[in-house]
C-alpha cells in the first residue's frame, strides 16, 4: 500500500512532509493519532459489524491553521487516506469514503487541537437499513420499560450511578457513556458503548461491545454471556445487579 504500509511508515512520511509547515506548533502525526483515537472511541458494534465514523473535525488555532495554508487539503486528503487503512484493518466498516475537514477553534491556543468524529447526516436511516436487511441481529437502540412491569431489570449497586436502575423491554439494552444509548452511564471508566444486554428467547445475553475496560461478570472477565439471575456485571468502576424478574 506504500506509504500506508504501516503506522510508523506513515508517520514518518507525514512528518517529513509537514515539518516545514508545523515545525514548533502543530505535529501532525499528533492530529492522525487523535483522528484515529476519536473514531475507535465513537465506533458501534452490531453482531455481524463495526460501524465507524466517516466525517472528521480538527479544531486548530488560526495561526496553525494559516501555517499550513494550501497544503490543508493535501493534509486531509492523507489523513482520511489514513483512517480508511486503520479501519480496514481492524475490520471497521465505514457507511461513507472518509473526509477530514479543518476549522478555526478559537478556544485552541497555538500549538493544541481539538478532534471530533461524526456519523455523517443521513447515516442514521442508512445504520437502521442495515439492521433490517440482517434481520434485526444489530445492536439497536430501544425504548424501556416505564410503566408495565419489565421481564428483567437492571441495578447499579456500586459506582457513580449507584441506584439507577433500567427495565429490559425490548430487543436490546446498550450500556455506555453516549447519550444515545439506552442505559447512561457516567462512570468516566465505562465506554461510550461498553456493552449490550440482547433477549434471545427466554435468555438474556451479555456482550462486550469493544469496550476498553472490558466486561465482567462475578469477578471474571467476558466477551458474551447468558446472564443467570442475580449475576453482577461490573463495567469499570460500575457495578450493575442482574434481576431476571418473572
Amino acid at each position: 500500500m506504500g506509504i500506508l504500509t504501516g503506522t510508523q511508515d506513515f508517520e514518518r512520511y507525514l512528518e517529513g512532509l509537514f515539518k516545514d509547515r508545523l515545525r514548533g506548533r502543530v505535529s501532525p502525526v499528533d492530529i492522525a493519532r487523535r483522528l484515529y483515537r476519536e473514531m475507535k472511541e465513537a465506533r458501534r458494534v452490531s453482531v455481524l459489524r463495526i460501524y465507524v465514523p466517516a466525517s472528521f473535525m480538527v479544531g486548530m488555532h488560526q495561526a496553525d491553521i494559516d501555517s499550513l495554508g494550501e497544503c490543508l487539503p493535501h493534509l486531509g486528503r492523507e489523513l482520511a487516506v489514513y483512517l480508511q487503512e486503520k479501519a480496514r484493518a481492524h475490520g471497521y466498516t465505514m457507511i461513507a469514503p472518509p473526509q477530514v475537514s479543518f476549522v478555526v477553534d478559537e478556544g485552541l491556543g497555538p500549538g493544541n487541537v481539538k478532534v471530533e468524529a461524526r456519523f455523517k447526516e443521513g447515516s442514521r436511516g442508512i445504520l437502521e437499513d442495515a439492521v433490517t436487511a440482517e434481520n434485526t441481529r444489530c445492536f439497536t437502540r430501544v425504548a424501556l420499560a416505564t410503566g408495565a412491569s419489565p421481564q428483567a431489570r437492571l441495578l447499579v449497586v456500586s459506582g457513580p450511578d449507584r441506584d439507577v436502575a433500567a427495565g429490559i423491554d425490548g430487543a436490546v439494552v446498550v450500556i455506555g457513556r453516549d447519550r444515545g444509548c439506552d442505559f447512561v452511564l457516567t462512570d468516566p471508566s465505562v465506554s461510550r458503548r461498553h456493552a449490550g444486554v440482547k433477549v434471545s428467547g427466554e435468555e438474556y445475553v451479555l456482550a462486550d461491545l469493544n469496550s476498553t475496560n472490558g466486561v465482567y461478570v462475578g469477578g471474571l472477565r467476558t466477551a458474551r454471556r447468558v446472564l443467570a439471575d442475580g449475576d453482577t456485571v461490573t463495567l469499570g468502576n460500575t457495578v450493575i445487579l442482574f434481576n431476571k424478574g418473572k
